[in-house]
């Protein structure tokens, strides 16, 4: 089975002109409200991404700046493709944020 496009990578130059403009506008993670640091390396549970509050999969824009927020990493794997909708009849504990005595 052949895989299918990323979407989000299309229009690359236009999907990381829509993140640079998120990371500047928001400062804290839609999910959990805790700052979220954009200088950490994206493989960390704490580092900054883009979520798409609408998924792709659910018929979400990934290149409309209203549809598109800042997250964490982690709390943005947590949320998966579920819509606004379906989080606030979610019963699963949010993510915790996770805390290290690292200077990353």
């Amino acid at each position: 089975m052949a895989a299918r496009p990323n979407v989000r990578r299309a229009n690359g130059s236009r999907r990381t002109a829509l993140r640079k403009h998120v990371l500047a506008r928001d400062t804290h993670c839609w999910l959990c409200k805790e700052l979220v640091d954009k200088t950490l390396p994206p493989t960390l549970p704490l580092s900054p991404e883009v979520h798409e509050i609408i998924p792709v999969s659910r018929g979400g824009s990934p290149y409309e700046a209203s549809n598109c927020t800042l997250t964490h990493r982690a709390c943005n794997q947590w949320i998966g493709n579920r819509t606004p909708d379906d989080l606030a009849r979610d019963t699963r504990p949010k993510p915790a944020v996770i805390v290290t005595g690292f200077d990353w």
